[in-house]
């Protein structure tokens, strides 16, 4: 074998062998998602604009994991949510002021929904006999069935 061979090869050795005993570095876990929805409870059609709040925590005592988020639906009447790591036990979702009905308080188990997500009913249409399309949640999906407060709505808030 020629000294040039030998030198070449011992240098591929030394390579291999560097690369064997070296650490690989973590690969990053991407982040996960949780995709809440706010659908109108009969047209089944998105509620843009509504003004939501959520939160994290863990155990009975509803310590913030991460503070509160303040956001929008946009015009698919969706909001994303980046959730922490390590999972946190609850995600907590509120309407911020008035303009949505059943969007007061949400609280969800982040684990659950990323497997098999879940629809939230209208309080006065459990069985969703009125929605006009038939909804289902994929993995990571919430979708919130609710209404717009109406002007109508509002007048008769206002009467004894």
């Amino acid at each position: 074998m020629s000294p040039d061979r030998v030198l070449r090869l011992s240098r591929l050795l030394l390579f291999l062998f560097a690369v064997a005993i070296s650490p690989w570095p973590a690969t990053a876990q991407s982040p996960q998602h949780i995709t809440i929805r706010y659908i109108d409870y009969r047209s089944g059609k998105p509620l843009r604009g509504a003004h939501l709040g959520y939160y994290f925590w863990n155990g009975d005592q509803r310590p913030l994991v991460r503070g509160a988020v303040s956001t929008a639906t946009g015009e698919d009447g969706e909001v994303t949510v980046t959730l922490p790591d390590p999972l946190p036990a609850h995600l907590s979702v509120f309407c911020v002021g008035e303009d949505i009905q059943n969007a007061a308080y949400l609280d969800v188990v982040p684990t659950e929904i990323l497997k098999s997500g879940t629809v939230v009913p209208y309080p006065r249409d459990k069985n969703m006999s009125k929605l006009k399309t038939r909804i289902s949640a994929k993995p990571g999906e919430v979708f919130v069935l609710a209404r717009r407060f109406t002007g109508w709505d509002w007048f008769l808030q206002g009467l004894p």
